[in-house]
């Protein structure tokens, strides 16, 4: 099984705190993928489902752009 994240952010310039929850995410082992400036959310979550190419018994996480996790690798 594979885990993606599909990370929405209205511009293309990554704030400290996107920039930390990607670096995150990465680091648990998950493929993140940032969409900017896109016309709605849903729109930018169907893109990135689609650029994810998840299978069914994968994981995608969809979230905003200003959310922190506090979390460790260990219990992710």
């Amino acid at each position: 099984m594979k885990a993606y994240a599909v990370i929405c952010t209205r511009t293309r310039t990554l704030s400290a705190l996107t920039s930390g929850l990607a670096q995150k995410l990465s680091s648990f082992g998950v493929m993140v993928k940032i969409l900017a400036e896109q016309p709605s959310i849903f729109s930018a979550y169907e893109k990135g489902m689609d650029l994810c190419d998840a299978e069914p018994k994968d994981l995608v996480i969809f979230c905003h752009d200003d959310l922190q996790l506090l979390d460790n690798r260990a219990s992710f």
